[in-house]
C-alpha cells in the first residue's frame, strides 16, 4: 500500500477525531434541547441532531426549563437535558407552590413529583394536600384513610386516620374518637389549645418561633415547634401577651395558679407573683393588675405595685391618657408615668382637646389639667365649638369664648348644627337659621 494511501487515512482520522471532539465540548455545558415538529407530530432533538423522544402529540417548555410533553393522551416531563423526570403515563400533571407536580391517573389517582429529580409518591392515592410550613410534606387520602408523608417520600403518620386538618406547623389527626397533634416529629396525644397559639416576634414561624399551648388533665403547658416540652402542664389558665415598647416586642406569659394570676417568662422566670385576681396590660410601661377586689397599676420598669390610689374600672381614653373610676367619681391617669391628672372628684371625666369636661352635681364644666377651672361646672351641656363653648343653662344656649367670656348672650336660641368651621344657630324671634364661622362672623341668611 503506498505512502499517499496512509497519508490520507491519517488525515482522515485526525478529522473525525477533531469533528467529535468538537460535538463533546458543545453537548456537554448546553445540553439543551429543542422542539422540531415533522407530519403533525413533534420531537425533542438535543445539540447533536438526535431526537430524544418522538411520536409527541404535544410538547411546551416550562419556565424553570423542562419540558411538558404529552403522547398517545397521556403527559409526561423531561428535564432540559431529556431525562425522564415524570413518566409519560398521566391524563394530567399540574404545578403545585412552584414545588412539586401533582400527577392524576384516568382513574382520579394522584400523586406528587418534585421540579426536579428526587423522591416522588406514586398515583395511588385519592387526594394528596402539600403541607407548605412543614417538611412533612404531605397530607394523602386511601381508601378512606389518612397519613402523612414528608418531602423524602417517608412516612411520618400511617394512614389510620378519619381526617387530618392542617393548621400550620400543626397537624390534628383525627378519629371518631379522639384527636392527636403531630408537632415536629411527634405526635402529642394530650390536647392543644389551637387558638392559644402563638409566635415571638423576633422569629419567623416557619422556624423556630412557634409555640403551642398543651392541656392535660386540666391544666395547662408549652410545647415548641419540635414538640418538646418548655412549660410544663402544670397552670390552670395561660395566655400569651406581647408588648411593643418602641424599641422592640417583648413576650410575656399570664399564668394562673390557685385561682390566682401570675406572670412569666418562656423559662418561667416569674415578672409578678402569684397573687392577684386578674392581670391586663395597658402599655410597654405598665399592667393592671386586680387585688383584694381594687385595681392598681404595675410599673415594669420598677417592678413594683403603684399603690398610692386603686380603682375599680378602666378605659382607654387615647395613647396619653386613661380613665379611672372608683365608688362613682372618675379622674384621668398619665399612662406614661402612672400619675393621677387630680383626685377622684368629678362625677365624669372626658378629655376636649386640651381641656376636659367635669361633671359635679350633675353639672358640667372644663377644667384643664392643673384642675384649675376654665369654665364653670354649672351648666347643663357643654360642646366645644372651634375655640368656643357652646353651653346650656336653664334650656337657653349661648356662646362662651375659652376665657369664659359671653360672645352670644344666652337667648331662645337653637344650636341646630355645627362642624369643624360653621355653626347654624335658629332664634325663637326669627324664622332665619344663620350660618356663622369660627370667629362668629355671620356668613349666611345674616339680613
Amino acid at each position: 500500500m503506498s505512502q499517499n494511501y496512509y497519508f490520507i487515512l491519517l488525515i482522515l482520522l485526525f478529522c473525525k477525531m477533531g469533528y467529535s471532539q468538537d460535538i463533546i465540548e458543545e453537548y456537554n455545558p448546553n445540553g439543551k434541547l429543542s422542539i422540531h415538529k415533522t407530519n403533525g407530530h413533534f420531537q425533542l432533538i438535543n445539540i447533536a441532531g438526535e431526537a430524544i423522544l418522538s411520536e409527541l402529540d404535544s410538547v411546551y417548555q416550562h419556565k424553570n426549563g423542562s419540558f411538558l410533553v404529552m403522547k398517545k393522551g397521556v403527559w409526561g416531563m423531561t428535564s432540559i437535558y431529556g431525562e425522564v423526570i415524570i413518566p409519560i403515563a398521566f391524563d394530567k400533571i399540574e404545578l403545585k407552590y412552584n414545588l412539586y407536580w401533582e400527577v392524576v391517573t384516568k382513574d382520579n389517582k394522584k400523586g406528587v413529583y418534585p421540579s426536579y429529580r428526587g423522591p416522588f409518591l406514586p398515583a395511588e392515592y385519592d387526594d394528596i394536600q402539600i403541607v407548605r410550613e412543614l417538611d412533612k410534606g404531605f397530607i394523602v387520602k386511601k381508601s378512606g384513610k389518612y397519613g402523612v408523608y414528608n418531602s423524602k417520600g417517608e412516612i411520618v403518620v400511617p394512614l389510620i386516620y378519619d381526617n387530618i386538618l392542617d393548621y400550620g406547623r400543626a397537624l390534628v389527626l383525627k378519629t371518631k374518637t379522639k384527636s392527636e397533634y403531630l408537632i415536629g416529629n411527634k405526635i402529642i396525644s394530650d390536647s392543644i389549645v389551637l387558638k392559644k397559639t402563638f409566635d415571638l416576634p423576633d422569629h419567623h414561624p416557619s422556624q423556630t418561633g412557634r409555640y403551642f399551648v398543651l392541656y392535660k388533665e386540666g391544666k395547662h403547658g408549652v410545647l415548641d415547634y419540635e414538640g418538646n416540652t418548655v412549660i410544663d402542664p402544670k397552670y390552670e389558665d395561660l395566655v400569651y401577651q406581647q408588648i411593643n415598647t418602641g424599641n422592640k416586642i417583648e413576650s410575656y406569659i399570664l399564668v394562673k395558679q390557685n385561682e390566682l394570676w401570675g406572670m412569666i417568662d418562656l423559662s418561667e422566670n416569674q415578672i409578678l407573683p402569684f397573687k392577684y385576681q386578674k392581670i391586663e396590660f395597658i402599655n410597654s410601661d405598665f399592667a393592671i393588675v386586680k387585688f383584694k377586689d381594687y385595681m392598681y397599676f404595675y410599673n415594669f420598669r420598677t417592678r413594683k405595685l403603684i399603690d398610692e390610689y386603686n380603682f375599680e374600672s378602666f378605659h382607654m381614653h387615647g395613647y396619653e391618657f386613661s380613665r379611672l373610676k372608683k365608688e362613682g367619681k372618675e379622674t384621668l391617669v398619665n399612662n406614661k408615668t402612672g400619675k393621677l391628672v387630680f383626685p377622684f372628684i368629678y362625677e365624669s371625666v372626658f378629655m376636649k382637646g386640651q381641656h376636659i369636661e367635669v361633671k359635679q352635681n350633675s353639672k358640667y364644666g372644663l377644667v384643664d389639667f392643673d384642675n384649675n377651672i376654665i369654665i364653670p361646672i354649672q351648666y347643663e351641656s357643654i360642646m366645644l365649638f372651634c375655640n368656643k363653648v357652646i353651653v346650656e343653662k336653664e334650656g337657653k344656649h349661648g356662646i362662651l369664648s375659652l376665657d369664659n367670656e359671653i360672645l352670644i348672650p344666652f337667648e331662645n336660641i337653637n344650636i341646630l348644627t355645627w362642624g369643624d368651621k360653621t355653626i347654624e344657630i335658629w332664634q325663637n324671634s326669627s324664622s332665619d337659621t344663620k350660618t356663622y364661622d369660627c370667629d362668629l362672623n355671620c356668613i349666611k341668611n345674616c339680613n
